[in-house]
């Protein structure tokens, strides 16, 4: 008796089992967020959607499924449910690419690189943009994929093609801190010296996130150290500011500097500024004005008295021209 309910049970089990491990399969692909939504909720309940949007689309989830990847909304569910992919429609309803470019885009996005290079080989244009206005490249930038970074660029995209913020693509790069990314940018003709959106010089954006590597590859690329940003600072000004005296940043953008052409007195407040924090270090400056401008320092600054902005640095730091 005892065997014989073993064996029912282990039965049981095995029903179990095979109801819980079977593969269903999906009468058609989800085309939209809305349909991710309704198979995540179905699969793992309303509290897991995040979760599931972030395995989609990355840290830009909501972007994404607003842009409406239908390619990785497919993609998605064969690794996270285990589920069997219907037959593919013919086309992507509503998609600005042609099927195509669309299986392009797809494989750049999922990282297949050998998919890239066979379709790249083909004839795809490589500089196709997608529903959000993003040109190709700037999806391997955006996930760091240097190798079909590579291909692309290889293969004519342009690397100073702006994206949907109207920054450079190799912005999101330096943003990042996708080093290996920018050097292939850098080394394929990305302008090291191009603007953000805001006006401010790409250097700027490495110097604020502290990606030492990325700034020595702009610096070593000819990045212009004394352009400044929207508010007249220069980036070893930013530089004292965001990563200190004594940083490596630091370091590089003085030698830099030095290395440069002889830019002459400091002819503005905003060089005074950065000189002073050198020397001084931030919270010297009102000390430095009063004694360039005496009482009335700001009204000095902003009235631009050069021969006194010259003339302070031989008595104060002993600075020779």
């Amino acid at each position: 008796m005892r065997r014989i309910r073993t064996i029912l049970m282990a039965a049981v089990v095995a029903v179990i089992a095979a109801a819980a491990f079977s593969t269903p399969v999906l009468a058609q692909w989800p085309t939209t967020c809305v349909d991710l939504n309704d198979i995540v909720e179905n699969h793992l309940g309303r509290t897991n959607n995040v979760g599931i949007y972030q395995r989609v689309f990355g840290d830009q989830a909501e972007a994404a499924c607003q842009g409406d990847h239908r390619e990785d909304v497919r993609g998605v569910f064969a690794w996270a449910f285990g589920l069997a992919p219907p037959a593919p429609p013919p086309a992507v309803a509503g998609s600005s690419l042609p099927l195509a470019d669309d299986a392009l885009y797809g494989a750049v996005w999922r990282g297949q690189t050998e998919q890239v290079r066979a379709l790249v080989a083909s004839g795809l244009n490589a500089n196709v943009r997608d529903s959000d206005n993003d040109p190709l490249i700037h999806s391997a930038i955006w996930r760091d994929y240097p190798e079909i970074v590579q291909i692309l660029a290889d293969a004519g995209a342009n690397v100073n093609a702006t994206d949907s913020d109207s920054d450079p693509v190799i912005h999101s790069a330096i943003w990042r801190g996708h080093t290996t990314v920018v050097q292939i940018l850098v080394d394929a003709g990305a302008d090291v010296d191009a603007t953000e959106d805001n006006g401010d010089p790409l250097l700027f954006e490495a110097i604020f996130r502290g990606h030492t590597d990325i700034v020595r590859i702009l610096i070593e690329a000819g990045v212009d150290v004394t352009a400044t940003d929207s508010g007249g600072r220069s980036p070893l000004n930013r530089a004292l500011f965001w990563a200190g005296e004594g940083s490596e940043i630091v370091r590089m953008i003085r030698e830099a500097l030095a290395a440069g052409p002889d830019l002459g007195w400091p002819t503005t407040c905003v060089d005074l500024n950065d000189i002073v924090e050198g020397h001084l270090g931030n919270d010297n400056n009102v000390g430095i004005y009063q004694k360039v401008f005496g009482v009335q320092a700001e009204a000095g600054c902003q009235n631009d008295h050069r021969e006194d902005v010259r003339g302070v640095f031989a008595w104060a730091f002993d600075d020779v021209t």
